[in-house]
């Protein structure tokens, strides 16, 4: 019998109490500036003897309850058409939750780890909430949709779609654990409250759209409204294919003691490292590739970028309940003669790993002058949409999120109930050729392991596989 999931329904989910903000409620720079790829993960409960898994009525409670502390998520975003700035308007339309079924059991599908959301309905993509990816439509979509599939066997999967407009990976998950509280807390109260409620508010966001008297000719190093050099990007004649890997904690102290200068004061971590090793590797992979296969064409410049969270600069009390974004996209722009300052085609890899240290903790994503210097920069725009980052995607560029700092992985709805799996699937909007994130591992890891989800175009796999020692 071959698997298949099938909405049953699909509600709309308004606040318990009625919002007081005013429409339409203006997002920030931050906000302004981000990608419309959603954020995307699910989590798998396993079937329990004596109750239900994540209760519908419940959950629509908790919903309900916690939109009451993030009122603007019951609204939808919408993108002024001459100047681009992003808003909120539509309280009334509300968030949704999908309910679905599958006519599988849990344990028919295939268990391999790291990956095992590969083996699940459509690649784990059939247990997230209906989503059209063209940013024209984004009025038309929920900010925050859930949906919840149930298995034959009464096994749960939930998948939390929020927009990226909205919230960065921090503020996701920090909605996501305050959704799984108030499902806990009306255990025993009929009205729970969350312990520590979230910061709405976007820096700066009165600036957007005001009249300007200030004079500045500062000019941000993270963004730019220049176009990107060169000829446009010309996709490979191959798709990205996305994969899952495990490092393990051996082989991460193994790549860490590369990673560290000889003679240095030991300052590289071991995300530093894996990062350097990655980005290296991906590199030399691809030379071999392009040297191999002409129809490849030119091997674009290897430019990288890496998201940094910005929230310690910010000066805000509390800034891990800062729910709105504070990501900066923070990269380098590398020509030739600068290989080797990076060790990229044949140098030692704490040469790489320097630069991503230095890279990650320069002033533009540090300094909290230089980052409200930034933040107004973009409030003074006259077209929002111009803003971009200065990366020249191509064939050689190489971007890295790193999600395994991130707390996720063992979020209980029901007390003492742990997923079994917490994972963001390959969608069609992120499986974008040098693309990778790095995870918590996924059961059967030890501890002290990272997984590593990363999509490269088909051929680079088996030639990418043993630059990371991982044949």
């Amino acid at each position: 019998m071959t698997s298949q999931v099938t909405v049953s329904e699909r509600r709309p989910i308004h606040a318990s109490t009625p919002t007081t903000l005013a429409s339409p409620f203006i997002l920030g720079p931050f906000d302004q500036t981000a990608g419309f790829v959603p954020i995307q993960v699910v989590w798998l409960y396993e079937a329990q003897q004596d109750k239900e898994v994540i209760a519908i009525e419940r959950l629509q409670r908790a919903i309900e309850l916690l939109l009451s502390y993030y009122p603007h998520l019951t609204g939808r975003i919408r993108v002024d058409s001459k100047s681009g700035l992003r808003q909120i308007v539509k309280f009334e339309a509300g968030a949704e939750l999908v309910l679905a079924n599958c006519n599988a059991r849990l344990d028919s599908f295939d268990d391999p780890s790291p990956g095992r959301i590969m083996a699940l309905p459509g690649k784990g993509n059939a247990l997230l909430p209906p989503f059209d990816p063209n940013p024209a439509n984004c009025e038309s979509q929920p900010i925050i949709a859930i949906q919840r599939t149930r298995f034959s066997c009464g096994a749960v999967a939930l998948g939390i779609r929020g927009a990226h407009t909205i919230c960065d990976g921090v503020g996701y998950f920090l909605l996501v654990r305050h959704l799984a509280e108030l499902y806990r807390g009306l255990s025993s109260s009929d009205k729970p409250t969350l312990s520590r409620p979230p910061y709405l508010a976007p820096l700066v966001a009165e600036l957007i759209g005001a009249p300007s008297h200030e004079e500045s000719n500062f000019e941000p190093t993270v963004l730019t409204t220049k176009p990107p050099p060169g000829p446009p990007y010309s996709p490979p004649p191959y798709p990205p294919v996305g994969r899952f890997l495990r490092f393990t904690r051996d082989h991460l102290a193994r790549i860490k003691q590369l990673a560290t200068e000889p003679g240095g004061s030991g300052w590289v971590s071991t995300l530093d490292a894996l990062t350097a090793h990655l980005y290296q590797s991906v590199y030399r992979a691809r030379l071999k590739l392009f040297a191999q296969d002409p129809s490849l064409g030119t091997l674009s410049a290897p430019d990288f970028l890496t998201a940094v969270n910005t929230r310690a600069g910010l000066g805000i009390s509390d800034p891990e309940l800062y729910f709105p974004n504070a990501i900066f996209a923070a990269f380098i722009t590398v020509e030739p003669p600068e290989l080797e300052r990076l060790g990229l085609p044949d140098g030692p890899l704490w040469k790489t790993a320097k630069v991503f240290h230095e890279l990650i903790r320069s002033p533009a994503v540090s300094d909290t002058s230089e980052i409200n210097n930034t933040l107004r920069w973009i409030a003074r725009q006259p077209d929002l949409r111009a803003i971009q980052s200065g990366l020249r995607y191509g064939t050689g560029s190489f971007m890295f999120s790193a999600w395994s700092k991130l707390e996720y992985i063992d979020l209980e709805f029901d007390e003492g109930v742990k997923p079994v799996l917490a994972c963001p699937p390959f969608t069609l909007s992120s499986t974008l050729d040098g693309l990778a994130y790095s995870l918590p591992p996924e059961r059967g890891a030890k501890e002290g392991d990272i997984d590593v989800n990363m999509a490269l175009i088909e051929p680079m796999w088996p030639i990418v596989t043993k630059e990371l020692g991982l044949e």
